[in-house]
This record gives C-alpha cells, sequence and structure tokens, in this order.
C-alpha cells in the first residue's frame, strides 16, 4: 500500500493499421516493416508510476514529459545512483 503502479488498459479485439490514423510504431528508423500491416490490441490508457502517460489519444502530442523510470540492477540496487 502507498506504492504507485504501472496499469495498462488495453483493447485486445481492437484492430488498427500501422501507420494510418496516428497508429504508428516509434522507433529511431521513422519507418516500421509492419507499416500498412492490420494488427490486433490498442492501448487505451497508460499509467507509470500514478502518473497517466498515454491516454489514447493519437493526435502526435507527447504527454508524458521527462522519463520517470528508475533502472534498478541485480539486489535491487539503484544502477542510476552508480553509474556515471
Amino acid at each position: 500500500m502507498g506504492k504507485d503502479a504501472d496499469i495498462v488498459i488495453w483493447d485486445p479485439t481492437q484492430e488498427f493499421v500501422v501507420g494510418k490514423g496516428g497508429h504508428t510504431l516509434q522507433n529511431k528508423y521513422g519507418t516500421s516493416v509492419y507499416d500498412g500491416d492490420t494488427l490486433k490490441g490498442v492501448v487505451k490508457v497508460a499509467i507509470c508510476r500514478g502518473h497517466v502517460v498515454f491516454d489514447g489519444k493519437l493526435d502526435g502530442q507527447k504527454r508524458f514529459g521527462a522519463p520517470r523510470g528508475v533502472l534498478i540492477g541485480a539486489g535491487g540496487i539503484d544502477v542510476a545512483n552508480v553509474i556515471h
């Protein structure tokens, strides 16, 4: 109790075409081998550490701000504070 949770609410039956209507797979190359393919499963809401980071809108606006993750190494060590 008192801990933040990461939760994703999704519709596993909804289909979408990659690259159309804002449904893009983001990567460093700007294109995907899946462009034009029909896939199943659409994320409706994503919550990370208690903050909504995706609200289902596909308008190209980023709503999640700076990264909030913490890299935890073996044994529960906070690696981000050890590695320079």
